[in-house]
């Protein structure tokens, strides 16, 4: 009995070890003190994930919980469960480069994954849904970018505000062969906007709108392929959208029925 009991003792030790291995090790320094991090699997629909980090100059470690928006994380550190610091990092390959605030400070941060399953750092973005939809054109379309911003905060003694950029189209297939759509595009840390409502003919391998307006007409092409459309106005100043706004991107299919906006 005790040999049984000794032998699981070693396997769980083993897994353990060789399951912590796997984690990403990120290496680097907060304001010029040298730090290594662990990061759980990331969930992968929501970005959520938890760790651990601890200055090499200490012992102990921090614990973490933290949220990826893509290449965008933002970390809060806990000390006995009070929140201590929080990192905004923004992710370039194996790079993260940010800053760290807390305690009335801020220190730059840059951090590099120096072992591990890089992998287990995926997240979804609206690219990972169109394999679970079908081939018809009718459903709701998405596209989302994130960045951290100074424009709306003092300086940089202040945490940077996490910009979502994107939009959202939704298009329904007529019995004429039309398509009538809404589709709205966001940009920027002063929300300008783009967006457009009607219905889009069919003009070969594309759709159409053209708006009503007298002169200029505002013109948006819909191209559909492997359940994405790259959508693209005219750039005229009928169109109506804000200030540096304008819809020049391609959307992935998230949904077959409507999410309206």
């Amino acid at each position: 009995m005790k040999k049984i009991i000794y032998v699981i003792t070693i396997f769980l030790f083993c897994y353990t070890q060789s399951y912590a291995d796997e984690l990403p090790k990120l290496t680097g320094n907060v304001g010029g003190y040298d730090i290594e991090m662990y990061i759980d699997p990331i969930d992968f629909f929501t970005g959520d994930f938890t760790g651990k980090y601890r200055y090499l100059s200490q012992k102990n470690y921090l614990s973490i919980e933290g949220k990826a928006y893509d290449n965008v994380f933002i970390i809060k550190e806990y000390y006995n469960d009070k929140n201590t610091g929080t990192f905004y990092l923004e992710r370039t390959d194996d790079t993260f480069v940010g800053k760290w605030y807390g305690n009335s400070k801020h220190f730059d941060v840059e951090l590099s994954i120096t072992s591990g399953d890089e992998s287990l750092l995926a997240v979804g973005t609206y690219e990972s849904y169109p394999q679970l939809c079908s081939d018809e054109i009718t459903g709701t379309y998405k596209v989302a970018f994130y960045s951290l911003s100074y424009a709306l905060v003092p300086d940089e003694s202040y945490p940077p505000d996490l910009i979502e950029s994107g939009g959202t189209a939704i298009f329904e297939e007529l019995e004429n062969g039309s398509l009538r759509f809404k589709i709205e595009m966001i940009f920027g840390p002063t929300a300008h906007w783009a967006g457009a409502e009607g219905i889009a003919f069919k003009d070969q391998d594309k759709y159409i709108y053209i708006s009503d307006a007298r002169f200029e007409k505002c013109m948006i092409t819909f191209s559909f392929e492997n359940k994405t459309v790259y959508a693209k106005d005219n750039g005229s100043p009928n169109c109506g959208f804000g200030a540096w706004a304008q819809i020049d991107h391609t959307l992935y299919k998230v949904n077959d029925g409507f999410e309206d906006f």
